[in-house]
């Protein structure tokens, strides 16, 4: 199949070319050679671009389709359970009409951590999305990291998650990973070819997960305690170690109940392409906030 795509605005990913051809060959982006194509596109008024990556989700049925409403074609899943994992990397394998997904499986967390109790609060939501609920596996000890990375594997992880949480922004006062666990499973994971990604809050968790070696975070912290370094000084250290941040700032806002977290959601551009299960959800979400 031919398709060929004219006249259009594109942004290649570096800069963007204000009005010209591209030529799709089944799968694959090739050169226009002036061959006549199976399907073509008036791409005039029109930009082109690479598909979106959406770096922090939690993917449920119905999700990896919504994505492409957005122009997000990767979804990078932070934590779901076997069984919806096998279920929508099944989905994305077989359809073209929904993103392409990469999962860290199971999040690597102490037993009751972090997020123990927004699973136990939140149960009925998550089932309502298609993410049946049960018990997980979670780690106590450094000498389970190399088993516990196994059996992500065994699940088809793409990297691993580690949680370094004890509760303490939301009021909380949960179990938290020990340092020596953390460095065993960011060592373990690297040793199987997975890169390890931290879920943290504060500066102080921060600094235990570039301790560790940690490749990259999936939050921004955003709490600090007398005697942690500057926040200026903290970033300098992510970005000497060379770890990405992936800053989920709309969910921090959130959290932080600072009313800007619901603008998002609200803004008609993004609202007309929620479903109405969706907009429930968020809608019951808020009204609980």
């Amino acid at each position: 199949m031919r398709t060929l795509i004219r006249g259009v605005r594109l942004f290649n990913g570096t800069s963007t070319l204000p009005d010209v051809d591209v030529l799709i060959v089944d799968d694959l982006i090739a050169q226009p050679d002036g061959r006549p194509a199976d399907v073509e596109i008036d791409g005039t008024g029109k930009t082109l671009l690479p598909g979106l990556i959406d770096a922090h989700t939690h993917v449920s049925d119905g999700m990896l389709a919504q994505a492409l409403t957005f122009g997000v074609t990767t979804e990078l899943d932070m934590f779901c359970m076997p069984g919806n994992l096998a279920r929508q990397r099944a989905l994305a394998a077989e359809r073209d009409d929904v993103a392409d997904l990469r999962s860290a499986g199971v999040l690597a967390t102490v037993p009751n951590g972090h997020p123990s109790q927004i699973m136990a609060a939140g149960a009925e939501v998550l089932a309502s999305l298609g993410d049946a609920i049960g018990p997980f596996d979670t780690i106590a000890e450094a000498g389970q990291a190399k088993a516990f990375v196994e059996a992500r594997l065994s699940e088809g992880a793409d990297y691993l998650k580690i949680v370094i949480d004890d509760g303490c922004t939301a009021g909380l006062n949960l179990p938290v990973m020990e340092p020596e666990v953390v460095a065993a499973l960011v060592e373990a994971g690297h040793a199987a070819g997975l890169k390890s990604i931290a879920h943290v809050a504060t500066a102080h968790d921060t600094l235990v997960a570039l301790e560790a070696g940690i490749d990259g975070l999936a939050h921004v912290f955003h709490h600090s305690e007398p005697g942690d370094p500057s926040v200026a000084d903290l970033a300098a250290r992510i970005a000497a170690h060379g770890a990405f941040v992936i800053t989920t700032l709309t969910y921090i806002e959130k959290i932080a109940q600072d009313p800007a977290g619901a603008e998002l959601v609200r803004d008609e551009r993004i609202a007309a392409r929620l479903s109405d299960r969706y907009k429930a959800v968020i809608d019951r979400d808020h009204s609980a906030a």
